[in-house]
C-alpha cells in the first residue's frame, strides 16, 4: 500500500515538475517575442529595407510599435511611400514588415518574411503599366497590399476604382507574380500577371459575374524593344483573339472576333501614344447588318448616349470591311463617317454617309446612289440625298436625280411622304425589306 501511495505522489511530483518547466518556456519565449518591445524602431532602417528589398521610398511617418500577435512584427502607421519610379504612390496608409521568428532579435538587419501595405489609398498609373514587370524582377521579398482602395489612372484622371483591394507580390527564383483581388463596380475582380524565367508573361483577368475573361501572353525582346504574344478576350458570348506585336505601334495579326453580331477575321494597327489610333481590316464571313444598326441607333441616338460619345471621342482612325458588306468605316473628330458601303449580293446600291450630330436630335446624313435598269432594260442611276432621324424614325429627302436630272421640289416632298409610309412604316428595321426598297425605286423610272 505505501508503495502506491509512494508512486503516485512521485507521478504528482512529475507533473507538477512538467507544468513547470512548460510555465518556464512560454515565460521564455514570450520574453524573447516581446525584447524588441525594448529596443528603439529605427526609421532610417525601415527605410534602407524598403529601398533595398522592393525599391519603394517611405515619404512620411509618424508611429512605430511592435505588436506581437498574430505574428511578430513592426508597424508604422500614417504612411505615405511611393515606388522608385513612380509606378505607383500610398497615402494615410499602415504598413507592417513580419519578422521571421528566428530573427526578430536581429535589429541591425531587419530580417523579414514580407510586408504588408494596408488601409490607405493606393493609386497606380496606367501610363507606366510596363514598368510593372520591371519592379517585380527586382522586387525581393514578398509583398501584400490589403483592404485599400485602388485608383487606376491616367494623366491624373481616375479610370477605374476598385475597392478593398488586396495585391500579393510573390518572387522566387523561376517567376515573380503579382495577384489582385478587389470589387469592381460591386464585382469581384481577380488578375494575376505572371513573369516567368524564359522571359515570358501571362497576365489573367476574370470578372466572374459579367462574365469577362482575358488572357494575355507575351513577352519582350530586351535588343529590339518589341513585345510580342496572343491576347484572348472573352465577354458574356463575345470572343477576341489575336496574335501580335508591338513597337511604336501595336499591329494585330492572324485575329478573329466572333460573336451574335459578327464572325470576321481582324489584321491591322492601333497606335497608343500619343493618341488613340486604330487602321483595321475586317473580312467577316458572318455579319448582321440590322442588328448593328439597331445597336447603333440604341447607343447614340437615345437620351442616355453621352457615355458613349466620351468613349467615341477618344477613337480616331478607320476600320475596312471586306466580303459580304464592303466599306470603311472613319472615326474622325467624334464623328462616324460611312464611305462607299455597298452589299456584295447586290452591289447597285453605294451608301455614303456621316454622324455628327448625336441622342434625340441626332442625324444621319446620306447620299445614295442606285443602279436600276427599266423596262427597256436601260440602266438608270438614281441619287438621293437626304438626313436620316433615328429617334423619330423618320428620313428627310433633301435631293433626288435620275440620271443627274434633279426633281422638283414638290416631287421630292411627295417622294419623301411616301418612302415614310410605304418602306419606313414608323420603323427603320424596314429599311432592310428589300422587297420595299426595290419596288419604291422602281416606281422612280417606270
Amino acid at each position: 500500500m505505501f508503495k502506491t501511495i509512494n508512486f503516485f505522489l512521485k507521478k504528482k511530483n512529475l507533473s507538477v515538475l512538467i507544468l513547470y518547466l512548460l510555465i518556464f518556456f512560454l515565460f521564455l519565449i514570450f520574453i524573447y517575442l516581446s525584447s524588441p518591445k525594448f529596443f528603439n524602431i529605427s526609421k532610417e532602417l525601415l527605410e534602407k529595407n524598403l529601398k533595398t528589398n522592393h525599391n519603394i521610398n517611405l515619404s512620411s511617418s509618424t508611429n512605430f510599435k511592435y505588436q506581437i500577435f498574430p505574428t511578430p512584427r513592426i508597424i508604422a502607421s500614417d504612411v505615405n511611400l511611393n515606388s522608385e519610379d513612380n509606378i505607383f504612390q500610398v497615402e494615410n496608409s499602415e504598413i507592417s514588415f513580419v519578422l521571421k521568428f528566428n530573427k526578430i532579435l536581429d535589429f541591425k538587419n531587419l530580417n523579414y518574411k514580407k510586408l504588408i501595405i494596408s488601409k490607405g489609398n493606393l493609386t497606380f498609373d496606367l501610363k507606366k503599366s510596363t514598368n510593372v514587370i520591371n519592379f517585380l524582377k527586382k522586387n525581393n521579398k514578398k509583398i501584400i497590399f490589403e483592404k485599400n482602395q485602388l485608383y487606376l489612372t491616367q494623366e491624373n484622371e481616375d479610370l477605374i476604382v476598385i475597392n478593398n483591394s488586396r495585391i500579393q507580390l510573390n518572387s522566387d527564383n523561376l517567376k515573380k507574380e503579382l495577384v489582385l483581388n478587389g470589387l469592381f463596380l460591386d464585382n469581384k475582380i481577380n488578375l494575376s500577371l505572371t513573369n516567368l524565367s524564359d522571359k515570358k508573361n501571362n497576365l489573367i483577368l476574370k470578372i466572374p459575374s459579367l462574365d469577362i475573361t482575358t488572357n494575355v501572353v507575351f513577352e519582350k525582346n530586351n535588343l529590339t524593344n518589341v513585345y510580342d504574344g496572343t491576347i484572348n478576350i472573352q465577354v458574356l458570348n463575345n470572343l477576341l483573339f489575336f496574335k501580335f506585336f508591338k513597337d511604336k505601334s501595336f499591329n494585330i495579326e492572324q485575329g478573329y472576333i466572333r460573336n451574335d453580331l459578327i464572325n470576321s477575321s481582324i489584321l491591322g494597327d492601333i497606335i497608343l501614344k500619343p493618341n488613340f489610333f486604330i487602321n483595321l481590316t475586317l473580312e467577316p464571313n458572318y455579319l448582321k447588318i440590322k442588328k448593328i444598326f439597331n445597336l447603333t441607333n440604341m447607343s447614340f441616338f437615345k437620351e442616355d448616349y453621352l457615355n458613349n460619345i466620351e468613349m467615341l471621342k477618344k477613337i480616331n482612325g478607320s476600320v475596312s470591311i471586306k466580303q459580304i458588306l464592303n466599306g470603311e468605316i472613319i472615326f474622325e473628330n467624334n464623328q462616324i463617317i460611312l464611305k462607299n458601303f455597298y452589299n456584295e449580293a447586290d452591289n447597285n446600291y453605294i451608301i455614303n454617309a456621316q454622324i455628327n450630330e448625336y441622342g434625340k436630335k441626332g442625324k444621319i446624313r446620306f447620299q445614295l446612289t442606285k443602279k436600276l435598269n427599266n423596262k427597256d432594260n436601260v440602266t438608270n442611276n438614281i441619287e438621293i440625298i437626304g438626313y436620316l432621324i433615328p429617334f423619330e424614325s423618320k428620313i428627310i429627302f433633301n435631293q433626288i436625280s435620275l440620271d443627274n436630272v434633279e426633281y422638283s421640289i414638290d416631287q421630292v416632298e411627295e417622294l419623301e411622304t411616301k418612302f415614310n409610309k410605304e418602306v419606313i412604316e414608323k420603323s427603320l428595321d424596314n429599311l432592310f425589306e428589300k422587297a420595299k426598297l426595290d419596288n419604291f425605286f422602281k416606281s422612280l423610272i417606270n
